[in-house]
């Protein structure tokens, strides 16, 4: 159970930084 919810969250930290990412590549 606790793999499960680690990868959950890594993959949420993955999408958030992603589209972080991507709106700062976006203002340049």
């Amino acid at each position: 159970m606790q793999m499960i919810y680690m990868a959950t969250f890594n993959c949420l930290c993955c999408k958030i930084h992603t589209h972080i990412l991507f709106q700062r590549t976006n203002e340049l």
